[in-house]
């Protein structure tokens, strides 16, 4: 029976290429239908085009429809991914703008600083709104969320009533960089459990072939400072040494120091201005705006597809497709998401939604009980995750206090006035997208 997924904000084009890539892998096993969607015309017509040249390119059994309107297409669904970003580009540049010259500490779009507070003001309406059509339009699909500040997002749309799951590719894919990149052995035979909010979890197991491994990355840590080797990571490196060589923040610096603004006074990591000399945010959009470019280009250019496209493409995965199968097939593969607690572990809060992780199988994805997650590490999640609740209520009350609450919560500022001027000044820029206020 052929399967439907509805891919919102498919017009992105680098994630689109990534889900599209793997729905070719599964056709093998099921024939599907694609549904793409995107408010965007221009955008969703480039998105067509190189879904139909990828189809192509392999002779998949794939039927693909598109829509500027969700509700076109929900009907029938399976599975709904959504990749949004509310505003684009602009949006974001003018956070930018108003936050750095406010006093933020450095940029960011994580959700504890202002940056990606104001993102999540713009997400959470529109992923309710979303959440609502599915609940009406095809209520038992599985809503899959690849968009960012994700936990925010995805508690603003629990505390809505709607079930949501948080999908993120950092904490295997940094287990691949650790494993293979640094310490030189096989990640297929690593494991690890590890435990948050999305782009700051703490692992506290790491194995190889089923046996703690810990030691193998101190031996290679003490090796690499003796010959005096330059450490990439050095946030994580040095929190695993502060924690006796048994824990590493996941999926590295460059989204786990945004959760501790107050080790970076100035913002200053590691003798490099962060946004500046290092983490550039204003090149990084620059980078993204280029390779957009160029995926544009690929999808109306009449060549076919070259080679290398889908090389790059298999080393690089979202794995909703092995997550669908195992759901499917009640295989009961483990896998890290964005889930609620719901006890598993037991010192972070029950309700909150937890990254952690969870088996896929016929009935869902259940997360897996933790025990003995250290206290000290949950004191830290327990601090991400009431700021994180914090950003949700306001963005679902459109409360301006507590959007400046939050923003002290998150301690990229101190200075009370000068927050609730910075939040007034956002709302405003940002009126177009922000109906709650």
């Amino acid at each position: 029976m052929r399967r439907k997924m509805v891919l919102i904000g498919a017009g992105g084009l680098k994630f689109t290429h990534r889900i599209i890539f793997e729905l070719i892998e599964d056709s093998q096993r099921v024939p599907w239908h694609i549904a793409l969607v995107d408010i965007d015309p221009k955008g969703l017509d480039a998105a067509v085009r190189i879904t139909n040249k990828m189809i192509a390119s392999k002779n998949a059994d794939i039927e693909v429809s598109y829509s500027t309107e969700r509700r076109d297409v929900l009907p029938g669904a399976d599975y709904i991914v959504t990749a949004i970003s509310v505003g684009g580009r602009d949006a974001e540049m003018r956070d930018y703008e108003i936050t750095t010259r406010h006093g933020s500490l450095f940029p960011s779009h994580e959700y504890p600083s202002p940056i990606g507070m104001s993102i999540a003001m713009r997400m959470i309406p529109v992923f309710i709104e979303i959440a609502s059509d599915i609940k009406k339009l095809c209520p038992n699909a599985h809503f899959f969320n690849f968009s960012n500040p994700m936990t925010a997002i995805c508690t603003g749309v629990k505390k809505a009533g709607f079930p949501i799951i948080g999908l993120c590719h950092g904490v295997k894919g940094m287990q691949k960089i650790i494993s293979e990149t640094f310490a030189g052995i096989d990640d297929k035979k690593v494991t690890n459990y590890s435990v948050g909010v999305n782009h700051m979890t703490i692992m506290t197991d790491y194995l190889y072939d089923g046996r703690d491994a810990w030691h193998i990355l101190r031996d290679k840590l003490d090796e690499k400072k003796r010959n005096g080797e330059e450490i990439t990571e050095p946030f994580g490196w040095d929190f695993f040494d502060e924690n006796g060589g048994r824990a590493f923040p996941l999926p590295g610096d460059g989204h786990a120091i945004s959760y501790f603004p107050e080790r970076f006074p100035g913002g200053v990591y590691y003798g490099k201005k962060i946004g500046v000399e290092i983490f550039n945010f204003i090149t990084a959009n620059i980078e993204r705006d280029e390779q957009y470019k160029r995926d544009v280009a690929r999808a109306y250019s009449p060549e076919p597809l070259p080679g290398y496209f889908f090389d790059g493409l298999a080393g690089y995965r979202e794995e909703i497709l092995e997550i669908i199968v195992s759901m499917e097939r009640d295989l009961r593969r483990v896998f890290s998401v964005n889930v609620t607690n719901n006890g598993a572990i037991k010192n972070l809060p029950p309700d909150a939604v937890v990254e952690l992780p969870a088996a896929a199988t016929a009935k869902g994805l259940l997360p897996l009980q933790i025990n003995g997650f250290p206290d000290e590490f949950a004191k830290i999640i327990i601090k991400l995750l009431a700021t994180a609740d914090a950003v949700a209520e306001a963005a679902l009350k459109g409360d301006k206090k507590l959007f400046a609450e939050a923003v002290l919560m998150g301690g990229y500022m101190m200075n009370k006035i000068k927050i609730q001027a910075m939040v007034e000044e956002l709302i405003s820029a940002q009126r177009d997208h922000l109906p709650q206020f």
